[in-house]
């Protein structure tokens, strides 16, 4: 039976909803990063749940947090998160990239990664029976360092092995076609892959190099306009929907900041994506005299169906 993993067992792709593809729920990167940058510490669980009310407000049924453990995953405070907020959460099992590794990553073969990770996904994380539901990797600006390949591979194996969905974090978005190379060396199926922050990098050539290969991809920087605003991630995502293809964009906010968050006192929060940027978007396209039922379809498969398809194990 298609199955989705979430931190609270298994649900069925149809119980799934709205979904966003990429936040961070509870999380605290290493002390080397979070000691010069406090605002990445995300350890209130009551303020979350607040934040996830505004989502659900939205019609918000399912989230996946993106923190991996070098990122300072936090399996039991995501789980009860999960709990007291009645939302549908994906963890994940993997890594970030190298600027958060600690030494054990470093030291530890692939071999030992790997067992580690599918553990993750097959058992539990950390002792728990709560398991991962998405698999992660990543690179550094402009170049994969030897660990990163390690890891990547590692990840790799347990995603062959598994049919798990993998999310890969590309710096400022490069590196995705030689990330794509990579995956192509493991026989990774690139259907079951979503390169992650490509809206950091809105080269629609590239982009569309990307998702011709079956790759999901991965507009999740949303609402940060200190990036590129909503107006170059609106035009992506319609130039990408008249490309034919519309279902291979998974959307997302990554508001990994407390003062991304209203219940922290910031903003834009939850609410944004599902809210304005969708009333944006719907407007837009209007504009542009593009029929209300492709309109339809298209905000449909952002916030539904696209995540359906890739969040369910292939396995």
């Amino acid at each position: 039976m298609p199955r989705v993993v979430t931190v609270l067992g298994e649900i069925s792709p149809e119980e799934m909803g709205i979904t966003y593809s990429h936040e961070h729920l509870v999380s605290a990167p290493p002390p080397k990063i979070s000691k010069l940058d406090p605002d990445l510490i995300l350890d209130d669980e009551d303020a979350i749940v607040r934040e996830l009310s505004l989502f659900q407000a939205h019609g918000g049924k399912t989230i996946c947090d993106a923190s991996a453990i070098d990122y300072g995953r936090n399996i039991k405070a995501i789980v009860r998160v999960a709990r007291a907020s009645g939302v549908h959460v994906i963890a994940t099992a993997g890594f970030n990239k190298a600027l958060y590794f600690d030494d054990w990553i470093a030291k530890a073969t692939q071999d030992e990664l790997h067992e580690r990770i599918h553990a993750e996904v097959t058992s539990g994380i950390e002792g728990t029976p709560h398991r991962a539901g998405l698999l992660k990797f990543g690179t550094s600006y402009g170049l994969m360092k030897p660990v990163e390949v390690k890891a990547a591979r590692a990840v790799c194996h347990v995603q062959r092995e598994t049919g798990a969905p993998l999310f890969t974090h590309t710096e400022f978005g490069t590196l995705g076609l030689e990330q794509i190379a990579l995956l192509k060396e493991e026989k990774v199926d690139l259907q079951r892959v979503c390169i992650g922050h490509q809206d950091r990098n809105p080269d629609l050539w590239n982009i569309r190099k990307i998702a011709n290969q079956g790759c999901f991809i991965g507009i999740d920087q949303i609402s940060k306009v200190k990036y590129y605003t909503d107006q170059v991630r609106i035009d992506l995502i319609i130039a990408l929907a008249e490309k034919g293809l519309q279902e291979h964009i998974m959307i997302g906010g990554d508001l990994a900041r407390r003062s991304y968050l209203k219940a922290y006192g910031g903003g834009p929060g939850y609410g944004y994506i599902v809210g304005p940027f969708m009333e944006r978007l719907r407007e837009e396209m209007a504009e542009r005299s593009i029929a209300a039922g492709k309109i339809d379809r298209l905000v449909e498969d952002l916030l539904v169906n696209n995540p359906r398809r890739f969040f369910t194990f292939a396995k």
